[in-house]
């Protein structure tokens, strides 16, 4: 079905000029295409990728050989092709999901013969009567191709395409009521928020930046250019007029219900978007940021109809106009008469509702005994906040309780099997190399979290009771991942993440529409070695003054704040000793642009270890950050020249949402009760980024 569709829709009705899009989201795997040679070939897997014939069972999946050579047919240069899946090694640890995450590939299809067709139809391909340059197998692949990760698409295919970095693979995630392509799912996201002129790069880039925050380096998106490697989003959509977080599908009550698709939001965001959620009709003419107004929150805004959530299944939210209908630019109720909702159009985040008792999940590893689990079970039952679960795929979850490993064990047993000659049986169970009574907390993609393993045997119950202070840095990690809100605030604020040569830029971050073309790399992933100085330019375009916070959160899910006196000469900078932590926000006046510490502190922002997945959060609001400074003080840690580190991690970020809960206000807080945080994205801004210390 694929090939013919490629044929009769693309190949054969794609002109020059033309924009083709070529998506692929599913599981890869290896096909031995000659048995008496022992070759093997990448292959996609369609639905029907195993057939049954009066001769037994066939594979038929589609060679990545063959898709190129579909490419190579096309009339047009302005291709792009996007591959969300991998492809099983010879050697390869046993892939049972750790919590909600699963490799995109299965097992080589051995012994099963191949479809004769699926060569066939490869070799008609070869040697088809296309004028050239089309059809032609040496032709340059046409367009540009985004890869799940690198190392593996198309790595036998194309010299063009060869990459010399580790292989990651392709992740699949499971969250409530759907699963997806960790790939696939970062990138319709950012695709929905972003505005044109917008570079493939960029976009790669804010996609991958999704992947990192979740698994690290275990999967690197990778765009690979050809011929026409400077495709913008514009050669995509024809027009692209306003950015959105979602559709609206179908509607009830003569108008006044929607059910709406959500694309856009974070996961994260999505896993809590629900009941009293609010989201905003986006206006058919979208305002200009240049248009000159007043940055107070809502009055450079036309009215915009609101809808409040019901409920949600999945990526499908239920809403409803307000009772209002709408919103008047001072942020108080509309009396005109709201108007119907229709099928197609785009709404936009407005209201986030974070619950005040947000806990950690913990999925048990499958691999555990059942007394093990039953006694981590009671354990994790007396830790505040912290709820443990059966790991299966379709359970979200945070992290994983398993037992430690040691590495050599690994490479031992599987050299070990190697030497046995069993070549199509090249796997190791985790289970079975896992010594008994040596515990340890694990993200998502199995990396055991550093400072969690124990090399003592101890009791289940002891492990968890020595795991209590990583569990409320991870629930503090996870808070704070929640209010990122770039794409949504009403601020006009730009940050510039910056080190020492050789590379003074690393990344920018903005609410407004700018240029990302100066950040040009095809790196999705951001490195900065241990010992790096940092600054960080903080630009504000408004006309009022920012209030503002400087968080960073270590590999380990350490709090870490740039205190004012550490940003700014205004206060006095700290003695050897440490000194209290001053109750006065560092503040940024309108239409200045400081670099942060700026010179006149005697502080220094240098990236120490520990090494891995470190996020800086660039945290701005117009009122102040009264309630985290308090909790700030109150911590028990003194400030030295290095980073603060509060003792009460999750009681800072507790205070920091109360902060901005109180800065929502109005009626976008209107429904709020003493269980939730009600939030307006419009209120404040959060820009993050994320890069690897190394």
């Amino acid at each position: 079905a694929i090939e013919t569709a490629f044929l009769t829709h693309l190949t054969q009705q794609a002109e020059r000029g033309d924009t083709v899009v070529v998506h692929f989201s599913g599981y890869g795997s290896q096909i031995q295409t000659d048995s008496s040679l022992d070759i093997w070939q990448n292959a996609l897997m369609p639905v029907d990728n195993i057939l049954s014939t009066d001769a037994g069972l066939m594979s038929n999946g589609l060679l990545e050989e063959t898709l190129l050579l579909l490419l190579r047919s096309l009339r047009t240069d302005r291709v792009i092709t996007t591959l969300d899946t991998s492809y099983i090694t010879s050697q390869e640890i046993d892939t049972a999901p750790l919590g909600n995450l699963r490799v995109r590939s299965r097992p080589r299809l051995s012994p099963m013969p191949l479809n004769p067709d699926v060569l066939a139809f490869q070799e008609q391909l070869r040697t088809q009567s296309q004028p050239k340059p089309f059809g032609n197998p040496s032709r340059p692949i046409p367009g540009i191709i985004l890869s799940a990760s690198h190392g593996e698409q198309l790595r036998k295919a194309s010299e063009q395409l060869t990459t010399t970095a580790p292989p990651s693979s392709a992740l699949e995630a499971s969250w409530s009521g759907f699963s997806a392509g960790m790939f696939t799912y970062a990138l319709t996201r950012h695709l929905w928020t972003a505005t044109a002129p917008t570079p493939w790069r960029v976009s790669l880039h804010q996609a991958a930046t999704d992947i990192q925050e979740r698994v690290g380096l275990a999967q690197q998106p990778k765009l690979s250019r050809q011929k026409s490697g400077s495709l913008r989003l514009e050669d995509l959509f024809s027009t692209i007029n306003a950015e959105a977080d979602g559709v609206v599908i179908g509607v009830e009550e003569e108008g006044r219900v929607a059910r709406i698709w959500l694309a856009g939001l974070p996961a994260i965001v999505l896993e809590q978007f629900g009941a009293n959620s609010l989201l905003t009709l986006v206006p058919t003419t979208t305002l200009e940021p240049e248009t000159p107004a007043s940055d107070t929150v809502m009055s450079a805004r036309p009215s915009w109809p609101q809808l409040q959530v019901s409920g949600r299944d999945g990526l499908i939210a239920k809403a409803r106009l307000s009772s209002s209908g709408q919103l008047a630019p001072s942020g108080q109720p509309n009396e005109s008469e709201p108007p119907s909702l229709q099928v197609g159009q785009l709404v936009r985040e407005a209201g986030r509702v974070v619950p005040r008792n947000l806990g950690l999940t913990i999925a048990l590893d499958p691999n555990l005994e059942r007394i093990e689990r039953v006694d981590a079970t009671s354990a994790f039952a007396t830790i505040p906040h912290v709820k443990a679960i059966i790991a299966t795929p379709d359970q979200p979850a945070d992290c994983v309780f398993g037992r430690v490993i040691n590495p050599v064990q690994i490479a031992t047993a599987l050299a070990s099997t190697e030497a046995s000659g069993d070549s199509e049986s090249l796997t190791v169970r985790v289970g079975d190399l896992a010594p008994p009574s040596r515990y340890g907390l694990f993200s998502m993609n199995r990396e055991l979290i550093a400072s969690t393993g124990d090399e003592k045997v101890e009791a289940i119950k002891l492990a968890v009771q020595r795991l209590v202070p990583q569990t409320r840095s991870l629930l503090t990690a996870k808070l704070l991942h929640l209010i990122t809100n770039e794409n949504r605030s009403a601020l006009k604020v730009t940050a510039v993440l910056k080190t020492i040569a050789p590379i003074p830029s690393l990344a920018q971050r903005s609410t407004q529409r700018t240029d990302p073309t100066q950040f040009d790399s095809d790196q999705a992933a951001i490195s900065v070695p241990v010992g790096s100085r940092m600054s960080c330019q903080i630009t504000n375009q408004g006309d009022r003054s920012l209030h503002l916070l400087l968080v960073n959160l270590d590999s380990l899910s350490n709090l870490l704040l740039l205190t004012p006196s550490q940003l700014t000469p205004n206060q006095a900078a700290p003695n050897a000793e440490g000194s209290e932590i001053p109750l006065i926000s560092a503040i940024i006046a309108p239409r200045e642009s400081p670099t942060l510490p700026q010179p006149a502190t005697t502080f220094e922002w240098s990236i120490r270890e520990p090494i891995g997945t470190t996020t800086t959060q660039v945290i701005a609001s117009h009122s102040p950050f009264t309630q985290t400074l308090i909790a700030l003080k109150n911590s028990s840690s003194r400030t030295t020249q290095e980073l603060t580190t509060p003792t009460n991690p999750l009681e800072v970020v507790s205070a920091l949402l109360q902060d901005l809960h109180q800065a929502s206000g109005g009626p976008s807080s209107a429904n709020a009760t003493g269980e939730t945080y009600t939030l307006n994205v419009a209120t404040w801004a959060t820009l993050s980024f994320v890069y690897q210390v190394v």
